[in-house]
């Protein structure tokens, strides 16, 4: 259960400085023809000794000493067995063939060069020529290679490592993961890293529980730099994940740095009413699933917990008005004791998922209002005292506010808030854009708020309008066909509604501009209230 990928490949660089002629430069023209001279002697080594332990990546210079007469030489630096990058360069210039010196630079994490790696053995050699324009390798001028000497790089440490993003236990946005880390040793440029659901990342075949994504990063390459983006993830799952410093060749790998966490989104679901039954069904329609009990009751008025675990519904024969399942039908409970004389309904979770609001008849003779209970059932309490028709609590995504509907002054049915303590009632569609088709006499009714806060959407005289949360910008999303019940999805950008049409009651879904209405379902019984995972 273990999957490895992006070997660093051996670099070659050859690297000349002088033109090119096809004429073998051991041929040389004399007074009385052709002859062929003796190659150069081998260099003599100078520095670092063999088998040098630097203090770090470079810069390192190696020195040697050329023999008289050279006029190029050839210079091959490479880790052990050829396991990592390495370099072979041939050398003209005049300045350094006189100097018989060449630096190694350290790396330097987006500009290079990624040459030296950490805690491995490299071996150098150098060789010259007396020819005077530019040959091959294989050019028989090339006089012998010299001694082959070594020295080791510094080996490194994950205690360099630190997190950049996601921050650790955070919710992603998507299910590729972009996991970004930072490390203090600039020279650093080839990591390991490990992906897992499994936090002890255990890739025994025996014993692994999940797979582990075990890749090869050259930090330097991705953007941003020292970065890798994950493949898709399962949704709605946590996973770990680990980077240490690559060691390659003769060295020790090092220990692991610390282990951090995500969690990738939930899928994006739908749950809405079919006829007497509770469904649920992906963003794009797919995967209509019925998760309420089949049987000869009514089930409505369904509501996402923000953790898109739960549903909240209303029952009309359970023995309890309002009841919460699992979001896969199991674990059906009521949430308060049974009474026929009571009527509860238009459940909505608060946004820290502790609490539900809804609508009750729990004041005989006075009306409707509202009231919040907590999910256990526990610590029922009133929130408003209007009566009248009072209906469609929604909370804000602060947990503050509390919209709701109600014409319990005399006028139509308004668009009201009020704060989650009872306090601070307000009127957010007494008036309109008159010019803009505002149905002042007629009902508005079903607010729910956008994810940001900012926004409210609701019906008015069965169309689609947004406000602020203010009451100010009201705009009409749709006009007709004749619309229900919007709600927004979870990322702000789109809201799903009812439309009712010729022989049709459906699920759509709109662009939060108001453009790119589409149908979701397509059966033949009628459906109603649909809510989108938070």
């Amino acid at each position: 259960m273990m999957k490895k990928s992006g070997i660093l490949a051996l670099v070659v660089l050859i690297a000349t400085l002088l033109p090119v002629t096809t004429t073998d430069a051991r041929q040389r023209a004399g007074a009385d023809g052709w002859h062929v001279s003796a190659a150069l002697p081998a260099p003599q080594l100078r520095s670092p000794a063999t088998g040098t332990a630097l203090p770090n990546l470079g810069p390192v210079t190696l020195d040697w000493d050329n023999p008289g007469g050279t006029k190029q030489f050839q210079i091959r630096v490479g880790p052990f067995k050829d396991d990592g990058p390495g370099l072979n360069l041939i050398i003209g210039a005049a300045a350094q063939v006189e100097a018989s010196l060449f630096t190694l630079q350290p790396p330097k994490l987006g500009l290079g060069p990624y040459v030296m790696l950490p805690g491995m053995t490299y071996t150098w050699q150098v060789r010259v020529t007396d020819a005077t324009t530019s040959v091959s390798e294989s050019d028989s001028s090339w006089g012998p290679w010299s001694e082959a000497w070594s020295f080791k790089t510094p080996a490194p440490s994950s205690s360099t490592l630190s997190l950049a993003s996601p921050a650790d236990n955070a919710l992603v946005s998507t299910p590729t993961a972009d996991l970004q880390w930072q490390d203090s040793n600039s020279g650093m440029f080839y990591y390991e890293v490990q992906v897992s659901g499994d936090s002890r990342f255990d890739t025994n075949p025996a014993t692994a529980t999940t797979f582990v994504w075990w890749n090869l990063v050259h930090g330097g390459v991705p953007t941003p730099l020292n970065s890798w983006r994950t493949p898709p993830l399962a949704p709605d799952t946590t996973y770990y994940w680990r980077v240490r410093p690559r060691v390659q060749g003769d060295g020790t790998p090092v220990d692991w740095g610390p282990t951090w966490r995500f969690r990738t989104p939930r899928p994006s679901k739908i749950v809405f009413n079919r006829f007497c039954s509770i469904w649920t069904m992906n963003a794009d329609g797919s995967g209509q699933t019925q998760v309420s009990p089949n049987d000869q009751f009514c089930n409505k008025q369904p509501a996402w917990s923000p953790d898109g675990a739960r549903i909240a519904f209303v029952s009309n024969g359970i023995g309890a008005d309002l009841w919460v399942m699992n979001a896969d039908g199991s674990g059906l409970a009521p949430l308060l004791p049974a009474d026929s004389s009571i009527i509860d309904e238009f459940p909505d979770w608060s946004p820290d998922g502790t609490k539900i609001a809804f609508t009750s008849n729990r004041n005989p003779g006075a009306g409707s209002d509202i009231f919040v209970v907590n999910a256990d059932g526990s610590g029922l309490r009133q929130v408003t005292t209007l009566g009248s028709d009072t209906n469609h609590p929604a909370w804000s995504p602060d947990g503050a506010k509390i919209a709701f509907d109600s014409n319990y002054d005399g006028t139509v049915i308004h668009v009201r808030v009020i704060n989650a303590d009872g306090s601070g009632l307000v009127n957010l569609t007494s008036s309109g854009p008159e010019a803009e088709g505002w149905p002042r006499a007629d009902y508005k009714t079903r607010p729910a708020w956008s994810p940001d806060g900012t926004r409210i959407v609701f019906l008015a005289a069965s169309q689609i309008w947004v406000m602020n949360a203010d009451g100010s910008g009201k705009v009409r999303l749709v006009g007709s066909p004749a619309s229900e019940s919007p709600t927004w999805s979870g990322d702000g950008t789109k809201i799903v509604f009812v439309s009712i049409g010729p022989g049709y009651k459906a699920i759509h879904v709109i662009n939060a501009d108001g453009t790119g209405v589409a149908r979701l379902t397509a059966s033949n019984q009628p459906e109603s209230e649909p809510d989108w995972t938070p």
